[in-house]
């Protein structure tokens, strides 16, 4: 009997509020698993591997068992309590897995250029995960079967697919809004936990009252399934569509990171419009083409050709990224009028290409038996899991981002090519041939999303799985010692080198100024290789240098006047690792540990400066060790910069802290510290600076070390006073330094120089020893 669609509200409602519940589980979990496995590209693709792999699983294992059970949503419900279970006590099982996995895995399960590490990565995470991901991924097909079933058999499995699937991705991208912007910034991530498992309570209570009222138990004769012989062909395109569908999020999330601020809240708007797109094209797709007026333009062949055709416009906007940002961006700063500016891009580079995508994924799933939903949505989900690797791994460091966008064009053009020959679909050749034409001339014109400021000149540009990696100079210009004007510059965000040099310099010669013995050090990122370039003059047994992104290494030989050759130094050790799986895997003691600037509002970073991060580097130091995290306080608010003072103190009671460089634009503040009480070797420093010593070139001499003194203990204490600490569980600057990434860094420096300064103290005589 067919029964009135307004009483599919409730069933609405579970997929809604099933999908807030998956999606923003999946953000947790991937923020809680890179404690343990790393923030690195590879980890993070490792992460949503293991998660995809899950529910693929998941999805396949139970496709045939949602036929014959008697009531689909009684296992709907069983599947959605272990989910909310896990989800509950993940963070209390991940965080204590982020203790035992590194040092047990190693080092190389952390090396961001390792294929091996990307194998434990994916097997860690699919293991850690399979108990919440196997139910994620089978769940769909069995609400899919419960709707089927409580209307007339004959019903065209469209009308369950293109409602159901629509409310699932609007509520998986209300998950993501949700938890990125207030669950787990407002309450840490063990709260943010628990809430999202009562969100999930209301898609049990939805999908329970629902099948109350509408009770099917019956099963269905065993003569209804289809043999395995009897496939839809549209079956398998759900593997190479899942596959173009991410490659293409990828590609172009790829390039809105080298354009916009990669924050946290970036990647969560990107992923929130991709999602809603997909929503908004499998809802129209539910409710035209029951119209026969609108089936002609539904049709498989001209959704593909709308696909080819929403690619040429995605390429064509791109071109024009740096227009759209001028018209969307708050010149004031503000962070609300420019995250909706983030959104706003995302929407003009997104939002047509998703929409015809979700309108193709419930085509194509309609279009099979409905015994086929199930290992439908599987097969799409396989496909969906291999493209990151694909394109991360593969075509993106081969031939770049937006080229990639054009061999994803070229997909489809296969796809369409392939429809004409074997599955005698209708297209016209002059369409196929002027989309062809098209994408063509939009590759050849590739748009430069570096942006480098007027004279400089592009001498090396690599693009990786973090980003464009550009060297930049300015022919005929010198910089501070007479080095060349040359910048290494990560995406549109990090500038290193050139007129910075001096402060660079700076930061690499303190820590050796104030620790005379050093046989193993470890310097937690390289940038142009400037900072520890100025290890090579004093005697040093053996270093280990941590750099995220792996192009950064394969440039340095370009900044050999900058680095005095340690490229090519025997007793240098690079990884190219996330700096916290680094030291956590690591069994090594070091006598000096250098953090280097890491700027606190990109996405991830924020870890780099909690409370278990700085106990983590107390626990590899040596009896007689120090430690020197230099803070960027130009890209600090003084708020976040009190919360990250106020957690080193936690570890490090007796610090202290010395200003790196004297330019007004670009402070920079060395927190310096070791397991007891800090004291320098006043003769150690006449002995280094001495004329012809580099380090003599920027500190003079004893008394200039004396003079860039800023405070101790009782002034870094009154400075931060109380507040919150940044901490794994809670991780505030990794949600709040966002904040404030929009302002001007000259304003931020000034503001916080200010608010030093009033608690600068003259160094104490206890601090120096003969």
């Amino acid at each position: 009997m067919s029964r009135n669609p307004s009483k599919d509200v409730l069933l609405l409602l579970a997929f809604l509020f099933s999908g807030i519940t998956a999606l923003g589980f999946e953000i947790l979990w991937t923020r809680l698993l890179s404690l343990a496995l790393g923030g690195e590209v590879l980890a993070v693709l490792g992460v949503l591997t293991g998660f995809f792999g899950g529910m693929v699983i998941g999805a396949l294992a139970m496709s045939k068992r949602v036929i014959k059970v008697k009531n689909p949503v009684t296992i709907f419900l069983i599947l959605e309590v272990i989910i909310i279970l896990y989800g509950i006590l993940s963070p209390h099982l991940i965080f204590g897995l982020s203790d035992v996995l590194p040092p047990w895995l190693g080092p190389v399960a952390g090396d961001n250029a390792s294929s091996i590490a990307l194998l434990v990565t994916i097997l860690s995470s699919g293991i850690i995960l399979i108990p919440a991901t196997f139910g994620m991924g089978a769940n769909f097909a069995f609400l899919v079967e419960a709707r089927r079933r409580a209307y007339s058999k004959d019903q065209e499995l469209s009308s369950s697919v293109g409602r159901l699937y629509a409310a699932n991705t609007l509520g998986a991208t209300l998950g993501i809004m949700i938890t990125i912007y207030f669950l787990m910034p407002q309450y840490g991530f063990e709260v943010a936990a628990l809430l999202l498992g009562g969100i999930g309570l209301f898609s049990l209570l939805s999908a329970w009252i629902w099948s109350r009222n509408n009770q099917q138990n019956t099963p269905l004769p065993e003569k209804e399934t289809i043999p395995s012989d009897r496939h839809h062909p549209y079956l398998y395109l759900l593997i190479l569509t899942g596959f173009l569908t991410i490659g293409l999020e990828i590609n172009a999330i790829h390039i809105l990171k080298q354009i916009l601020q990669n924050t946290i809240f970036t990647f969560g708007n990107i992923l929130a419009v991709y999602l809603v797109g997909t929503s908004i094209g499998a809802w129209i797709y539910h409710k035209l083409i029951k119209r026969k007026k609108y089936r002609y333009i539904l049709s498989v062949q001209r959704l593909f050709n709308y696909q080819v055709l929403s690619i040429i416009i995605m390429m064509m906007v791109l071109h024009q990224i740096d227009y759209l940002m001028e018209i969307f961006q708050d010149p004031e700063g503000v962070f609300f009028y420019n995250i909706l500016a983030e959104i706003f891009l995302a929407v003009a580079v997104f939002l047509i290409p998703t929409i015809i995508m979700g309108a193709i994924f419930t085509m194509l799933l309609s279009a099979n038996d409905r015994t086929e939903v199930g290992k439908g949505y599987g097969l799409n989900i396989l496909g969906s899991t291999l493209a990151p690797f694909f394109f991360g791994l593969l075509m993106i460091p081969m031939i770049g981002s937006y080229r990639s966008i054009f061999l994803i064009g070229l997909g489809y053009i296969g796809i369409i090519l392939y429809g004409q020959l074997k599955l005698r679909w209708t297209t016209s050749k002059v369409q196929f041939i002027a989309l062809t034409t098209g994408l063509v001339i939009m590759s050849i014109f590739r748009p430069m999303m570096i942006k480098l400021p007027e004279g400089w000149e592009v001498i090396e540009y690599k693009e990786g799985m973090i980003g464009a990696t550009v060297v930049s100079e300015l022919p005929g210009q010198t910089g501070p010692f007479g080095l060349p004007m040359k910048v290494l510059q990560v995406n549109n965000r990090f500038r290193m080198g050139g007129g910075a040099g001096f402060l660079e310099k700076r930061m690499g010669s303190l820590p050796l100024l104030l620790q005379p013995q050093i046989n193993k050090a470890l310097y937690l990122g390289l940038g142009t290789g400037t900072t520890l370039g100025m290890a090579m003059h004093v005697n040093i047994g053996h270093i280990d240098a941590v750099e995220i992104v792996p192009e950064v290494k394969d440039v340095l030989p370009i900044f050999k006047e900058y680095h005095q050759g340690i490229f090519s130094a025997d007793n240098v050790t690079y990884h190219t690792s996330d700096a916290r799986r680094f030291i956590r895997a690591s069994r090594d003691q070091y006598d000096l540990i250098v953090g280097d600037l890491f700027h606190p509002a990109r996405d991830g970073a924020g870890l780099l400066f909690t409370l278990n991060h700085f106990g983590y580097l107390s626990d590899h130091l040596a009896e007689n060790g120090i430690v020197v995290q230099w803070l960027p306080i130009y890209q600090f608010d003084e708020e976040n910069l009190k919360t990250v003072i106020r957690s080193f103190l936690q570890v490090f009671p007796k610090a202290h802290a010395f200003i790196g460089g004297y330019n007004a634009n670009l402070p920079a503040l060395a927190l310096v510290a070791k397991k007891g009480s800090l004291s320098v070797d006043y003769n150690h420093l006449e002995s280094l600076l001495v004329p012809g010593n580099p380090i003599q070139q920027v500190y003079e001499n004893p008394s200039n070390v004396i003079a860039s003194y800023m405070m101790g203990p009782k002034g870094l204490k009154s400075f931060c006073g109380n507040g919150p600490l940044n901490t794994d569980q809670h991780p505030v600057v990794l949600f709040e330094a966002p904040k404030s990434v929009y302002k001007k860094e000259i304003n931020k420096a000034l503001d916080n120089m200010i608010s030093l300064i009033q608690f600068r103290s003259e160094y104490p005589s206890s601090l120096w020893t003969n």
